[in-house]
């Protein structure tokens, strides 16, 4: 899928636009290899820039749908979204720490131990 065609930093963004921000879907566009895309942004800090914003722009979008489907009950959307933002409250299954020595444990709980 490799083309040795050069591409404009102007149809790269294009490209990364139209594909949401993924290197492979932009790739897909321009009819070359993701790594060509990935080289192109790291290459280029305005695309870099540019894909950052375009992720942003897309997280916003599913953040607005999730809580959509949070106002309407939709119980799967209400766990994930106190797992994901509520875990500073206990929203979660697993706890991580580290000691002063920086040895690393994990701590998980089952639904089970909510009851206890």
């Amino acid at each position: 899928m490799s083309n040795t065609e050069r591409f404009t930093v102007e149809q790269v963004k294009a490209a990364l636009e139209a594909g949401a921000g993924i290197y492979s879907q932009a790739a897909q566009l321009l009819k070359c290899a993701p790594n060509t895309v990935k080289n192109y942004v790291e290459r280029y800090p305005e695309l870099a820039t540019a894909c950052d914003e375009i992720v942003d722009i897309n997280l916003d979008m599913a953040e607005s749908m999730l809580l959509k489907k949070m106002s309407e009950g939709n119980l799967t959307a209400l766990i994930f979204f106190l797992k994901c933002k509520g875990k500073h409250r206990g929203w979660v299954e697993r706890y991580e720490a580290s000691t002063p020595g920086d040895q690393h444990f994990v701590v998980q709980f089952s639904p089970a131990d909510a009851a206890l």
